[in-house]
Parts: C-alpha cells; sequence; structure tokens
C-alpha cells in the first residue's frame, strides 16, 4: 500500500509539473485522471476520473467520478466542461479507456478530437473494457473500507507490470484510422477480485475505421 501511494504521488506531481501551473491554482482546475467512453441511449456517455484535490491537500490520493452524456463525443465533453468547475484539464490523463461495443461509428471522431485537443498528450495509452460498459474500470468498489485510489493509475501500472503491449497510443489509433487497410490492436482490460491489483490483461481487440473503403 506504501508503495501504491507513493506512485500516485509521483503521478500527481509530475502531472503538476507537465501543466506548468503553480499548486496554488489547483482549486480552479477539473484534473482528469482517466476518462472512460461508453455508447449510450442518448449517444455517447463519458465517465471522468476526477483526482480529489481536497483529498491531495490533506495528504490522501483519491478520486471521484463524474459522469456526462451527449449526441456526439464533442457534445458530451462540452457538457462536461460546463458542468465541472474551473478548467477541464485534459493533459493529466493517464489512459483512455473505450467500450467494446456500440462506438465502432465514434472512433475516428473521438481520436480526432483528441489528437488535436493540444491539452492532451498524442502518447496518452488506449485500452478497451471487456464486457459492455468501459465506466467499469474508473468506478471505485463499494466496499466501505476500499481506499478511493485513482484507478487509471494503478491500470496502467498493472498493464507495465504485467504481458500486455500498451503501445496503442492516441496518435498511432489516430494514423491507423486515416490509413485504408489499416488496423491497430488495443489491449482488453478486464476488472478482477484482487484488491492489490484491480485490473488484468486478457487479450487484445482489432479496430479500423469501418467507415473507410
Amino acid at each position: 500500500m506504501r508503495k501504491l501511494l507513493s506512485l500516485l504521488a509521483l503521478f500527481l506531481c509530475a502531472s503538476l509539473l507537465y501543466g506548468c501551473f503553480d499548486f496554488r491554482g489547483l482549486s480552479e482546475q477539473t484534473i482528469i485522471s482517466g476518462l472512460a467512453v461508453d455508447a449510450s441511449e442518448d449517444g455517447i456517455e463519458l465517465t471522468f476520473e476526477i483526482v480529489d484535490v481536497a483529498g491531495v491537500e490533506n495528504g490522501q490520493f483519491g478520486a471521484v467520478v463524474f459522469t456526462t452524456t451527449g449526441e456526439t463525443f464533442e457534445a458530451a465533453l462540452q457538457d462536461a466542461r460546463e458542468a465541472l468547475p474551473g478548467e477541464v484539464y485534459l493533459a493529466t490523463m493517464r489512459v483512455l479507456i473505450l467500450s467494446s461495443h456500440g462506438l465502432e461509428a465514434e472512433t475516428l471522431p473521438l481520436v480526432t478530437h483528441l489528437i488535436h485537443d493540444r491539452g492532451v498528450r498524442n502518447s496518452l495509452p488506449l485500452v478497451m473494457a471487456e464486457g459492455e460498459r468501459a465506466s467499469a474500470l474508473l468506478t471505485p468498489s463499494d466496499e466501505p473500507d476500499a481506499p478511493p485510489m485513482i484507478r487509471a493509475t494503478v491500470l496502467i501500472k498493472s498493464l507495465r507490470d504485467g504481458e500486455a503491449d500498451t503501445n496503442a497510443t492516441l496518435h498511432q489509433v489516430y494514423s491507423a484510422l486515416l490509413t485504408d487497410g489499416a488496423s491497430i490492436k488495443l489491449p482488453i482490460i478486464a476488472l478482477t477480485d484482487a484488491e492489490a491489483v484491480p485490473f488484468e490483461y486478457v487479450g487484445t481487440a482489432e479496430i479500423q475505421d469501418e467507415g473507410r473503403g
């Protein structure tokens, strides 16, 4: 647990340095650590994992979850920007999680929007969730004693410690979707019952833009 807390502390410090804003501005930022994208009846559902700034200031590293929907990815993201306090800071995202169902037509518009957002890293890892709900990977445990860990960071650490190839980055996915006949493989991630390592790599998924000839 101590090692994990140290990892989360390092992640937060690196995130703040990456954004080049001082600590006094934390209360004016909504710091996103992870984003899950699901299809919904209304179009697109976005689930944000947000660093709990108040907890950080008290020496506790945790996160809260916020969900919004829209007809398109852009609409859902704009709704989040209007609902969340301060600037929605995407540069600190550790991972983008895609649902394995219903996003085929939205994948290219989604990555195109993010690749042109100056605040989003081109090296952002993309993964796919096993099952129907990507948001399940960012939703904290219902156990009353479970610490509100930053699950996006734990997920990436689990991948790097395991056998998964985590080279499926935002830039690589974008390039593949713009190239006729090209495709790219994303790691498929599933939940486990283990408290220390709640995620596991279970395979790969091949995606491509089905709208191109």
